[in-house]
């Protein structure tokens, strides 16, 4: 699936919604900028983000610094869903 420009919405889960308001600042400002990158299709899903393996298949990660944003890629609906930010060392436990 290609994703093409200003086709998809971002949405949070619960949880990743809480993380992602916990934040600080300034990790916050580059995640909002990875999200609008991806809403807005200069980031593609499929392409700049990592597909993760095990349990966690087929959940993405895309690297902010240290900070990793896990998400789910639902194509039929053509929506993203950001499951988990957090720090590498916490993320992958905090989904798992």
């Amino acid at each position: 699936m290609k994703i093409h420009k200003n086709c998809c919405e971002f949405t949070f889960s619960r949880k990743g919604r809480q993380q992602f308001q916990k934040l600080d600042p300034v990790i916050k400002k580059r995640t909002k900028k990875a999200i609008d990158g991806f809403k807005n299709g200069d980031l593609d899903p499929l392409q700049d983000a990592k597909l993760l393996s095990g349990q966690l298949y087929p959940l993405r990660s895309y690297r902010i610094g240290t900070y990793r944003l896990i998400f789910e890629v639902r194509r039929e609906e053509l929506v993203l869903m950001a499951v988990a930010i957090a720090h590498r060392k916490e993320v992958y436990k905090k989904i798992s």
